[in-house]
């Protein structure tokens, strides 16, 4: 990764730091099926919020439905968003627009986002 692309990278962090992560790890999941961890998007979701993002999953959210209204508005490109914090090809996700791809992530992240019980400082005190 050049200087720039990892400046780049940094920056998105900073601005949507959940959202990266959980991205990133999204994608290593898919392209390099790691733990087992479901081969649809739906699938992958689900099981990321179930697992691994199952505490900040509702501020993954947050930051995506941000980044898909800038993206709406023409202030973020999504094709050189996702270049940015990923520097593989997709060649799963050709059929669709990256807009389309992060519409159906949030979609299912609203259908699966754990709702807090009574103890919002237990990260495992959740509805499933």
């Amino acid at each position: 990764m050049s200087k720039m692309s990892l400046t780049k990278l940094r920056s998105w962090e900073k601005r949507f730091p959940e959202l990266c992560h959980f991205l990133r790890c999204y994608l290593n999941n898919m392209i390099f099926e790691e733990l087992d961890q479901g081969e649809t998007t739906e699938e992958i979701t689900i099981l990321m919020v179930q697992n691994q993002f199952r505490t900040y999953s509702k501020k993954v959210l947050e930051q995506l439905s941000e980044l898909i209204a800038l993206i709406k508005k023409g202030k973020i490109d999504a094709n050189q968003f996702l270049k940015e914090i990923w520097s593989e090809k997709l060649y799963e996700y050709n059929h669709i627009s990256t807009l389309e791809w992060f519409e159906i992530i949030e979609k299912i992240l609203k259908e699966n986002v754990p709702k807090r019980k009574k103890d919002p400082l237990d990260p495992d005190d959740f509805e499933d």
